[in-house]
């Protein structure tokens, strides 16, 4: 395998820490490589449509749109077309995630898409990538000041996984060597990657990174 992966990984840390600000819009792009050189590409996808529903549900429109071949792009000049990216914002609970009543009652407040309400809630903004070769990436922001550098994880698809960051770090400590992020984002990207890479869509059977409850 090359070192393709890593510079990818690079390259989402740097999209989100170099946004100038918070508040912002969901945002899809095109993942290119041209030279060996990762780009992404915004794609320009309405506001309005943001709004019409929950991100992850705006997400599958979009794959189904690709899918019937009614959203079509213009890369001539972006070199080749490596994969599917998405950036939000969102919000998290730094722990415990145990079998404690406190974990079980902030994993309830997730289900309900109300982390927003949690006493220890943190903003984040993250960046999830999936690419031709099945390799799933994320790059996780905290709303800290000063800033913090973004943490970050590649999972392959034969479950291994390397990450850089303590959250990141401490969460794969705790999978025995199993990373298999799931989730409706990961998995919409999967299928974007599918219809137009002809890649089959990979297979999730657990989630160790689990979708953030939306802003």
């Amino acid at each position: 395998m090359s070192r393709q992966h890593y510079a990818i990984s690079r390259k989402l840390a740097a999209e989100v820490e170099g946004r100038a600000g918070w508040d912002e819009p969901p945002a899809l792009y095109r993942l290119h490589v041209h030279h060996g050189r990762p780009s992404l590409v915004p794609v320009a996808v309405p506001l309005s449509l943001w709004e019409l529903d929950r991100p992850p549900a705006v997400l599958e429109l979009l794959a189904g749109l690709m899918e019937g071949k009614r959203f079509r792009f213009d890369i001539e000049h972006e070199g080749e077309l490596y994969g599917m990216a998405f950036r939000h914002e969102g919000w998290m609970v730094e722990g415990p995630w145990d079998n404690s009543a406190q974990a079980r009652a902030t994993q309830v407040m997730a289900g309900d898409h109300k982390l927003y309400l949690h006493p220890a809630r943190v903003e984040i903004r993250m960046m999830y990538a999936v690419d031709r070769e099945q390799i799933t990436y994320s790059a996780t922001m905290r709303r800290t000041s000063p800033p913090t550098p973004a943490e970050r994880l590649i999972a392959y698809p034969d479950g291994r996984g390397e990450g850089w960051g303590p959250m990141v770090e401490e969460a794969l400590g705790g999978t025995g060597g199993n990373v298999r992020p799931a989730g409706a984002v990961v998995e919409a990207l999967d299928r974007m990657v599918e219809h137009l890479l002809d890649v089959p869509a990979l297979k999730r059977p657990s989630s160790v990174v689990a979708d953030p409850s939306w802003s």
